[in-house]
């Protein structure tokens, strides 16, 4: 890959990679970007630590100030970890249970989506996306992982997700057709500039429209949440619901940032020479997990000659990871900037927001509708600063809607790390 690249007039394959964001300095910018957010992941992995103490007493050598044994986490790659949730900030409202209980379709999944993306005033899918997608496992389907297609004739747009009635799917589904979206809306550019104005954007439009669904607003359109659990509380400015909803959505959104950060961290300073493939191949990879995400391999096995990175399918297939990085912090600072537009008609408005972040609805809102025609039909034929101006009004990639975002929930988190004496750090 080295050779190839260097060929073309590129110092390594890394470098080549990069090229495709057209972000200047892109390794400091996303380091900058990590350091600026690791604080946030910190105590999440300090919350995660103690609670996976208590829960695993036998494992020796989990110290209350170490590395969290990856094995336990719940994900084979440690970047999801959902699964303990409900376990740190129990609720009464199981929304994975619920949408279980909707039993629906893949295609009634894909409706759903569709819905909430058309109330905007952006394009309905298209006679060849309904006829030609795949929604569910059958005998015939051989590939399921989520997958978005431009088939570059007028209105052929495809998805194959496989799925089913859970939050997992629908995310999946949201992700997917903001793909598709991107392609519809582009369509009538030149070929070359179909695929967006960079792939971090191309990644970010899904997440963005899958945190607005995620709101307790929208949640009750679905069906899936009593009216109820929109009041707040007796003397607090949100309800033990919301804690519960964004204690869910962060341990699928932390977590990610480290593990994406690291994976093109590791293929680009294998590209560059600075860690050596064959002898460092699996030591420098966990060196990067223990010191960047925290955690480490479970002490029951020798991963000296193993090569645990390539089971990540981006890994063998060559796919550039940083890019969801990027989209992850993206995600936060569209979703702000959306809801500015539909509720004050500008996105980069002085006014405060009326309600905290993850309560915004974009549902319905043709404002919102506009402002992405207006940034996604150019399609690569813009810069992504320019992009990312119209839908926010400022051209750096920035954590600060992030942090605001989970805001409410790190500020109750401070109270229980200082109560329980928790420590943060490793």
């Amino acid at each position: 890959m080295n050779n190839g690249a260097r060929r073309v007039g590129f110092q390594d394959a890394g470098d080549s990679w990069r090229e495709e964001l057209e972000m200047p300095n892109l390794r400091a910018t996303v380091h900058r970007l990590w350091q600026e957010v690791k604080p946030l992941y910190q105590k999440f992995h300090a919350l995660i630590r103690h609670h996976l103490r208590k829960r695993y007493p036998e494992i020796k050598e989990f110290d209350r100030l170490g590395l969290i044994p990856a094995h336990i986490l719940g994900d084979m790659w440690s970047q999801n970890w959902e699964t303990h949730a409900a376990s740190i900030v129990p609720h009464e409202v199981d929304i994975e249970h619920n949408f279980k209980r909707m039993n629906w379709t893949g295609q009634q999944l894909v409706k759903r989506a569709e819905d909430f993306y058309s109330s905007t005033g952006l394009p309905m899918m298209t006679k060849q996306f309904w006829e030609k997608s795949v929604f569910e496992r059958g005998a015939n389907v051989t590939k399921c992982h989520g997958t978005a297609a431009n088939m570059y004739e007028e209105g052929d747009f495809r998805m194959i997700v496989c799925a089913g009635s859970t939050t997992s799917d629908f995310y999946v589904v949201m992700h997917e057709m903001g793909h598709i979206m991107y392609y519809m809306l582009a369509s009538d550019q030149p070929t070359i500039f179909q695929d967006g104005t960079n792939s971090a954007f191309q990644e970010s439009i899904g997440d963005t429209i899958h945190l607005a669904s995620m709101s307790p607003l929208h949640l009750t359109r679905l069906g899936l949440l009593n009216s109820s659990y929109l009041k707040p509380e007796v003397d607090n400015t949100l309800n033990s619901f919301d804690y519960a909803l964004l204690m869910k959505t962060a341990l699928v959104k932390i977590p990610a940032l480290p593990f994406a950060y690291i994976m093109d961290r590791y293929r680009w300073d294998l590209f560059e020479g600075s860690a050596n493939f064959e002898e460092d191949a699996n030591r420098y990879f966990w060196y990067l997990l223990e010191s960047e995400q925290g955690i480490k391999p479970s002490p029951n096995t020798d991963r000296t000659h193993l090569f645990d990175a390539a089971a990540k399918y981006h890994f063998p297939d060559n796919t550039p990871y940083v890019r969801y990085f990027l989209a992850n912090i993206l995600s936060f600072q569209l979703l702000e900037g959306l809801c500015r537009k539909s509720i004050y008609g500008s996105v980069d408005t002085p006014y405060q927001l009326p309600m905290p972040l993850h309560r915004c609805d974009l549902y319905g809102s043709k404002r919102v509708g506009r402002v992405l025609k207006k940034a996604l039909a150019p399609g690569g034929s813009q810069h992504w600063t320019t992009v990312l101006k119209t839908l926010t009004g400022k051209e750096e990639i920035s954590v600060d809607s992030m942090v605001r975002y989970f805001e409410p929930l790190t500020k109750y988190l401070d109270k229980i790390i200082k109560q329980q004496g928790i420590p943060v750090g490793w």
